[in-house]
C-alpha cells in the first residue's frame, strides 16, 4: 500500500473531514489480514476515495461504496473516471436500512462515519454484525474523546453542539460493542496520526476545516482522539 500515491485526493474536493485515506491506511496496516478477498462494505464512504483505496490496495473482489450524504450517481461518475467500475459499486443508503443480505460481506470498513449512528443501542447487533460472514472483520475509525467526563466540557459542546453526544472514549466504544454480541473479538487503539490527519484537513482551506482549526487552537485537540477498532466475528 502506497499512501503517497493518493496525495491528489487530499483536497477539499474529496476530503469531508480529517484525512480518511490515512486513517484507512493505518487500519489496514494494523490488520493486514482483515480483507482477504470477497465483498467489502465501505460504510459512509463519502466521495468514494476510501472505496478507491480498498479496490486498488487490498484483495477485495468488490467494494460496495455506501453513503447517505453523497448520492450514488456522483460516486458512480467518479468511479468511472477512476476506471474502477469493475470493482466499485456505489450505493445510496442509510445505515439503519442497508439493502444487503446477511453474511454477504467478508469485511466492513467505516472511516469517520460510524459514530453518527453506531452509538445507538442495538444497531451493531441488528444492522451491522449480521451482514458479516463468520470469520469476517469490521474496521472502524471514528473521532472520539479521551475520557467520557469530557462530555461536559463547554468547548466540546460549543464546537459540536447537539452532536457532542456522539463522541465517546475508546473504552466506551469497546464496552458498547462487546455488550452487543458474545461471538466477537475486539481490538481498540488510538490513531498514531491524529495531528497529521487533522492538518491535512486544515490544508484544504475548507470553511468547515478553518472552523475546526480555530477550535483546535483553543484546546479542543487535547480532548479529542481517533478511536480505531478491529472487530472479528468468530462464528
Amino acid at each position: 500500500m502506497h499512501i503517497n500515491n493518493y496525495k491528489d485526493f487530499f483536497t477539499r474536493e474529496y476530503l469531508m473531514g480529517p484525512n480518511s485515506l490515512k486513517l484507512l491506511h493505518e487500519l489496514l496496516l494494523n490488520a493486514p489480514d482483515a480483507i482477504p478477498g470477497g465483498y467489502v462494505l465501505d460504510l459512509g464512504c463519502g466521495t468514494g476515495v476510501t472505496s478507491l483505496f480498498l479496490a486498488k490496495e487490498t484483495k477485495a473482489e468488490k467494494v460496495f461504496a455506501t453513503d447517505l450524504w453523497v448520492d450514488a450517481t456522483s460516486n458512480w461518475q467518479r468511479t468511472q473516471s477512476w476506471a474502477q467500475q469493475h470493482k466499485l459499486i456505489p450505493i445510496h443508503a442509510d445505515a439503519h436500512t442497508l439493502p444487503f443480505a446477511h453474511s454477504f460481506f467478508q469485511s466492513i470498513v467505516s472511516v469517520d462515519a460510524y459514530h453518527y449512528f453506531g452509538g445507538e443501542k442495538g444497531i451493531f447487533a441488528s444492522k451491522i454484525l449480521p451482514l458479516i460472514a463468520p470469520g469476517g472483520s469490521i474496521l472502524l475509525a471514528m473521532p472520539g474523546i479521551r475520557d467520557e467526563a469530557m462530555h461536559s466540557a463547554p468547548l466540546l459542546q460549543e464546537w459540536a453542539g447537539d452532536e457532542s453526544t456522539l463522541f465517546h472514549s475508546p473504552a466506551w466504544w469497546t464496552d458498547h460493542l462487546a455488550a452487543e454480541a458474545e461471538d466477537i473479538t475486539i481490538r481498540t487503539y488510538e490513531s498514531a496520526h491524529f495531528q497529521e490527519v487533522w492538518e491535512d484537513w486544515f490544508a484544504t482551506g475548507h470553511e468547515y476545516a478553518m472552523n475546526d482549526k480555530a477550535f483546535m487552537t483553543r484546546g479542543l485537540d487535547e480532548m479529542l482522539t481517533f478511536v480505531m477498532m478491529e472487530v472479528r466475528k468468530n462464528r
